[in-house]
């Protein structure tokens, strides 16, 4: 899981604290009913727009002690606690917005049964000056940045590593793109019983 954590304000350096407090009870509430969904803009550089509905539950469970762990509604979805599998967690040095380092450390509590190993990454052990919680998933970053998250995977399953001397091709890059997200999703799904916001968005459009 990659700049993956639970939303709690009060797990946040306090200036995101205080902007996330002031997006879940008065910004968030107050585009909705204007647009209809949350526009990407409204989120920041990067982000994507959400359906209401999620946005709505994305600021429920953040005013939430505990998060989407103490939403009742979440009680029957939940099976982090039930997962034995060895599970990565990753998160990004300057995310500080979305997924900091605590709040990344406090979803990798829940999983109490697995073998959790934490990952914590500076832009500059790959090269870039700021990857933020977006940039990991931008093709930009991917030369540098997707083999090294994969790494572990590739490790503890031996199928999965390309064939012995064989370069990594454009091809391979975009492929490791589209895995990572595709892993997010779900191992989302895999907790919740439900897709990601942006998932859920992109089947609202499409009818999917």
């Amino acid at each position: 899981m990659v700049a993956s954590g639970t939303g709690e304000p009060r797990l946040y350096p306090w200036l995101q604290r205080t902007l996330l407090l002031i997006a879940f009870r008065r910004w968030l509430p107050a585009l909705l009913p204007l647009f209809g969904h949350l526009p990407g803009w409204a989120l920041g550089p990067g982000a994507q727009p959400l359906p209401a509905g999620a946005a709505r539950q994305w600021a429920c469970w953040g005013l939430r002690r505990g998060w989407a762990f103490a939403d009742p509604e979440m009680v029957p979805h939940s099976r982090a606690a039930t997962i034995t599998a060895p599970l990565h967690l990753w998160s990004i040095d300057d995310d500080r917005a979305y997924a900091p380092r605590r709040a990344v450390d406090a979803l990798a509590a829940h999983f109490k049964q697995a073998a959790v190993q934490r990952h914590h990454l500076r832009p500059a052990q790959v090269g870039l000056r700021q990857l933020g919680h977006f940039g990991v998933f931008r093709r930009q970053a991917g030369p540098l940045l997707w083999q090294r998250l994969l790494q572990p995977l590739e490790a503890a399953v031996p199928a999965l590593q390309p064939p012995s001397g064989q370069g990594v091709r454009a091809a391979d890059i975009e492929s490791q793109r589209q895995n990572l997200g595709s892993c997010r999703s779900t191992v989302f799904s895999l907790l919740t019983g439900r897709c990601l916001p942006n998932d859920c968005w992109s089947k609202a459009r499409t009818g999917g």
